[in-house]
């Protein structure tokens, strides 16, 4: 299990919530995650702890106010498309 609360994390400090999008092979869908972190680097090491937490995890996408931030795993080559609706699976750059 992904602990998310963080000792250095007070009151009044500015924090965003994430959307996390985690493929798992057991499902036909992403499933959704939100979490609250002070910045995109501490998301994605919580995103990171949630890909590793279950052989069953195979990527995860990083999202905030529903703008793709980045991907892991098998979400590390998704580009969303101009339209931003459909996505494309390319080879990175």
């Amino acid at each position: 299990m992904v602990t998310l609360s963080r000792p250095e994390m007070t009151v009044g400090a500015m924090s965003d919530t994430f959307e996390i999008f985690v493929d798992d092979d057991r499902y036909a869908v992403p499933t959704l995650h939100l979490i609250v972190a002070v910045n995109a680097l501490r998301a994605e090491e919580l995103a990171r702890r949630l890909l590793d937490d279950s052989p069953h995890h195979l990527g995860v996408e990083i999202c905030l106010d529903g703008r793709r931030l980045t991907g892991l795993g098998t979400f590390a080559t998704c580009r969303v498309s101009s339209d931003g609706v459909s996505g494309e699976q390319s080879a990175p750059d």
